[in-house]
């Protein structure tokens, strides 16, 4: 190696003689954040070793993450709701996010989803009636459990999914009866 060759001309094993350490070489701290770059050259005339050159000019670069869980503000978890009733759903705004993912179905795993939708503000109302009716059974009042979630979506893609709360819909039967004349 001749003075001054460029680390980029080196083999893998002349490189590997001299192991780099650049101090300066450190992950920035906030998400956007210059970060001056520098480049080893291998002197062979003085003796070995790693001679620094000067420092590049700053560039610029923005670390992007996909957005965080958000965190629900309602309805409680549990909450009853009637079959006609309009049902809203309220979450936390989280930073970044240009969308939101609601998923409700019956099944808490979410297998598949009874209602997706994507609004693009931290709430929502389910219309009243878009959810599955109760099955009725014989009884006179049936309730159903659906449970929702929601995640936060950016240009990076979609975060975590927030925690799964509960809904209860009821609906309430009414039996009729004939009328009944005594003499």
């Amino acid at each position: 190696m001749g003075r001054d060759t460029p680390l980029s001309r080196m083999t893998p094993r002349a490189i590997s003689r001299y192991p780099l350490r650049p101090r300066s070489l450190r992950p920035p701290t906030a998400p956007r954040s210059p970060w001056p770059m520098r480049s080893p050259w291998i002197s062979g005339t003085t003796g070995p070793g790693v001679w620094w050159h000067v420092w590049s000019q700053i560039w610029s670069f923005t670390l992007a993450y996909a957005p965080a869980a958000p965190a629900l503000y309602g309805p409680a978890d549990g909450a009853s709701f009637s079959l006609g009733q309009a049902i809203p759903l309220d979450w936390g705004d989280v930073p970044g996010a240009t969308l939101y993912h609601i998923q409700v179905d019956e099944d808490q795993a979410f297998g598949s989803p009874e209602m997706d939708a994507t609004p693009t503000h931290s709430e929502y109302t389910i219309p009243a009636g878009r959810l599955h009716a109760p099955a009725l059974d014989g009884a006179l009042a049936t309730t159903r459990t659906h449970y929702w979630r929601v995640s936060a979506r950016n240009a990076v893609g979609q975060g975590p999914w927030s925690a799964t709360r509960r809904l209860l819909i009821a609906d309430s039967y009414l039996l009729m009866l004939p009328e009944v004349h005594m003499r």
